[in-house]
């Protein structure tokens, strides 16, 4: 497996599929609530917001090694204090157990 992409850039370059692809053009969808709302549905989600996607993403590439800067970058934050904390929550899981 590659380097993880640094920027929003650098992963729209190296990405070349949509989650969400358009039914027509088979390129990116600008909104994806219609499709996102058809999945859910399908796979009988209740309780489950667009927003969690991007919590669990966050989370994942924190818990990969993304410091705090890099997902302010990629996530749009301007403020890196939001990123801190994925990065403490991942800090706070490596912590063994007493």
């Amino acid at each position: 497996m590659g380097e993880l992409p640094r920027s929003l850039n650098q992963f729209e370059e190296v990405c070349c599929l949509s989650v969400f692809p358009s039914p027509k053009t088979e390129g990116r969808l600008v909104d994806v609530k219609f499709r996102f709302d058809k999945a859910k549905r399908a796979a009988e989600l209740k309780d489950f917001r667009f927003h969690d996607l991007r919590h669990t993403a966050a989370t994942r590439m924190a818990d990969g090694g993304a410091d705090a800067f890099a997902l302010a970058e990629i996530f749009g934050w301007s403020d890196v204090r939001m990123a801190l904390r994925y990065t403490h929550a991942t800090a706070e899981s490596k912590r063994p157990s007493s």
